[in-house]
């Protein structure tokens, strides 16, 4: 949420200097595009691509000798501008009574700030596996995407919900300018666990040798019996997130474990 209104604070702020009027006589004019580079030097010619590489160039001539009476001029060109985070603009970007910094579109209204990532690479669900699960009359009509290929989440991003986790909202998806749900179950309200059987608290899982570090579990542990599926040797490694650890977990103060234990 807070991303949201610092975006807004700043397209309201750039809104704002509209009314400053062209360069005066002297003045400096930085080009921004879709289309640039910020290895550029931000001319006609060659635009930078960034609002921050723009800022960052204003504040190198804010620190030139000629900066109390020089305007500088930030034209963004027409076209859509997806930001990872809100452009920040602070006290040491404003200009001087005489010389101010004004940003500005080329035209009203052709330059569009987005606080996120257009999804594209869309296709219809043909997987049978999914498919089999999708009630009848969903199949041929849902669509997918690769968020990981896009780089809108990674292994230790993944999609959630808003709400649920850190304070982080999670992924929010618009279409037509409209919020989307995400797929959730139930599509309404919670669900409430009425009855809970046999779940092992208390019990001995029966590990195999715990004090030799080797946590697999046994063939006639009761934990089979409520669902739990051996792992693959070959499958088990370190996880990526850090709060999350491999089996076995050994610190650097234990023991070393035995040495046939996989690890």
């Amino acid at each position: 949420m807070n991303s949201q209104v610092s975006l807004r604070f700043a397209i309201t702020l750039a809104a704002s200097a509209l009314a400053a009027g062209v360069p005066a006589a002297g003045g400096v004019t930085l080009h921004v595009a879709t289309t640039g580079s910020d290895t550029n030097p931000g001319t006609a010619s060659r635009p930078f691509a960034t609002l921050e590489r723009a800022r960052d160039a204003v504040r190198a001539l804010k620190g030139e000798p000629k900066a109390a009476v020089r305007e500088v001029m930030v034209e963004v060109r027409g076209g859509i501008y997806e930001l990872l985070k809100p452009p920040e603009l602070t006290a040491e970007d404003s200009g001087h009574p005489n010389a101010p910094v004004v940003w500005r579109s080329s035209q009203p209204g052709a330059a569009r700030l987005l606080g996120g990532k257009f999804v594209s690479g869309w296709s219809l669900v043909t997987d049978a596996g999914l498919l089999a699960r999708f009630d009848s009359a969903a199949r041929g009509r849902v669509w997918q995407a690769n968020l990981r290929a896009q780089g809108i989440v990674t292994e230790t991003n993944l999609a959630h919900p808003p709400g649920l986790g850190a304070a982080d909202p999670g992924i929010e998806v618009f279409f037509n300018e409209q919020p989307m749900m995400i797929a959730r179950w139930p599509n309404e309200g919670v669900a409430y666990i009425k009855q809970v059987e046999d779940n092992l608290i208390g019990k001995d899982p029966l590990l195999v040798e715990t004090n030799r570090f080797d946590f697999r579990l046994r063939k006639d542990s009761p934990a089979w019996s409520i669902g739990f599926k051996p792992i693959p040797f070959e499958k088990i490694g370190l996880y990526k997130d850090a709060l999350r650890a491999s089996w076995p977990v050994v610190h650097p103060a234990d023991p070393e474990p035995a040495k046939d234990a996989k690890r």
